[in-house]
């Protein structure tokens, strides 16, 4: 858990995490800085609480995603679970997310949906966010610009205590800051070029949206997000392009630190293989999508597209995407 000013709502957290059918190991709390009651309610709640708490006070702020990814380096269990200071986690989170724990060796992180409330948590009739169904997606299948919730998040220690967080790329969400990827998406690059993701359809916490929400209020909604895929095309691609080249270097980098086991190292390399023929996939994207580009380029870069999916499994390229790309090589979906 990553505090800052957290007074109004941490207790009623906390209070959940020790109502759990399956208690944690421990809670590892780093302090941002709070200059309101936070750390007197942590020490309060650590009186009595059924697990051990351990809080940590930074000396420097650090901003939230270092914050968490310094609290998850500190942490000793085998897995790790963000923990937001202002939601409420449902009873059984942690009882039925740990029956995936033994599913495979090669899971490293599970995600759940979760109930969107108001700031008294009465529920706001949404399921944010929601996965429809439970799935479980294999290493390099995912989408790699999918922006992952990390109050949803569970996942093994080992991706934060084997690979130096500090080399993250830069945070695609927030482009003009120009920070390092936050905590949750550095997160979910890792475990998709490690392993597998496991994405539980189960709402397992109540997801507190108010007006001090550092996150901002949530209020998209699936027209908002239709209306986004209908009108993306030369810049959103060559966006996207330039993301998956930016993945590719960061893990070439890792790849050659001496200091990560060599198993990771290999494997951050396969990744980086990948990012390499999805970045060529994306870049054709921008182009099919361009409307100063003629046909027969088009149309090539369509073609290739499909002979790289033969070739391997890309989570940007599906039925929509085939369908949306062949209208734009005749011209078509600028007029949709």
């Amino acid at each position: 858990m990553a505090t800052y000013n957290g007074e109004r709502f941490i207790r009623e957290q906390m209070d959940s995490l020790a109502r759990q059918t399956y208690l944690p190991s421990e809670l590892v709390v780093t302090d941002d800085g709070s200059t309101d009651r936070t750390l007197e309610i942590i020490e309060d709640f650590a009186k009595t609480a059924p697990f051990s708490v351990r809080v940590y006070r930074n000396e420097q702020n650090l901003g939230y995603a270092d914050n968490f990814l310094k609290a998850a380096s500190l942490c000793e269990g085998e897995w790790i679970a963000f923990c937001d200071q202002d939601d409420v986690w449902l009873e059984k989170k942690l009882e039925i997310i740990s029956g995936y724990f033994q599913l495979s060796p090669d899971i490293y992180l599970i995600t759940h949906s979760a109930v969107l409330v108001d700031e008294k948590l009465v529920p706001l009739k949404r399921i944010f966010p929601h996965h429809v169904t439970t799935k479980v997606v294999e290493r390099l299948e995912g989408r790699f610009w999918y922006t992952l919730y990390g109050f949803t998040a569970v996942f093994r220690r080992e991706v934060v205590a084997a690979i130096p967080w500090q080399k993250r790329p830069t945070d695609f969400t927030d482009t003009e800051n120009k920070k390092m990827q936050s905590h949750d998406l550095w997160v979910y690059f890792l475990c998709s070029c490690l392993g597998k993701v496991v994405l539980l359809s189960d709402k397992l916490v109540l997801y507190r949206r108010h007006s001090a929400a550092l996150t901002g209020y949530y209020c998209g909604t699936r027209i908002d997000r239709l209306n986004a895929i209908l009108h993306s095309g030369f810049s959103h691609y060559r966006f996207l392009a330039g993301i998956v080249r930016e993945y590719e270097d960061t893990l070439l980098v890792l790849a050659d630190d001496s200091k990560i086991d060599i198993i990771y190292r290999q494997k951050l390399r396969q990744a980086a293989q990948f990012m390499r023929v999805m970045s060529v996939q994306t870049n054709n994207r921008s182009l099919i999508h361009s409307q100063s580009v003629g046909f027969v380029r088009r149309a090539r870069g369509f073609l290739e597209n499909i002979k790289i999916q033969i070739k391997t499994s890309s989570g940007d390229f599906s039925t929509k995407t085939f369908i949306k790309d062949m209208l734009a090589v005749f011209g078509l979906w600028r007029f949709i």
